[in-house]
């Protein structure tokens, strides 16, 4: 059930733990991520965590929702 304060929590996992994450709620919106021109806050988001990551040369997979963002 959904919980009135409205969060989210978006995270990058890798073997089933989370690398890192960003938050956002109905009251504060994202928390303060770097928005890139071309994309839309939700775009910025994921680009964000896919580029926290250590390794330069990797393979991203995440579901339907996102597919529609021109990452790179």
């Amino acid at each position: 059930k959904l919980i009135k304060q409205g969060y989210k929590i978006y995270g990058i996992v890798d073997y089933g733990y989370i690398y890192n994450w960003i938050w956002s709620s109905r009251a504060h919106g994202l928390q303060a991520i770097f928005k890139h021109l071309k994309l839309t806050p939700t775009g910025s988001l994921v680009r964000s965590l896919i580029l926290s990551l250590p390794r330069q040369r990797l393979t991203v997979y995440f579901n339907n929702y996102f597919t529609f963002i021109p990452f790179f």
